[in-house]
């Protein structure tokens, strides 16, 4: 199970537009048939939006976006899956992006084995 799929430059988008919490929201109810509470929206869109800054900050305009992706034969989900490919178009890899809220502001983790680079 995922909540949305695309293309960073669209998810970009649907997160300027203040589409992306909707398009989540309306994907948890197709696959559970309940509304997520009002918090987890609200997660979403507040979230998203720094994931999304921290997608235009670093170019990442041509990568691939999960959010919300169930791990298989487990409860966990992960927050956000970015796949593509490095610079020079030779390594193929995935990004793991981990949001935390501490203290009233949202955080991006990430672990240390799937840490973001960017070639200068």
């Amino acid at each position: 199970m995922r909540l949305y799929s695309g293309m960073s430059r669209n998810f970009i988008d649907d997160t300027v537009r203040n589409q992306i919490a909707g398009k989540l929201e309306d994907a948890f109810f197709r696959h559970f048939r309940y509304r997520p509470s009002p918090g987890e929206v609200n997660s979403w869109r507040n979230s998203l939006r720094a994931v999304s800054q921290v997608f235009q900050a670093s170019d990442l305009l041509d990568h691939g976006v999960i959010l919300e992706y169930q791990l298989p034969l487990t409860s966990k989900r992960l927050d956000c899956l970015v796949c593509g490919r490095d610079d020079d178009g030779a390594d193929e890899g995935l990004r793991l992006v981990c949001l935390r809220r501490e203290r009233g502001s949202a955080a991006i983790a990430l672990p240390d084995s799937c840490s973001a680079t960017r070639k200068a």
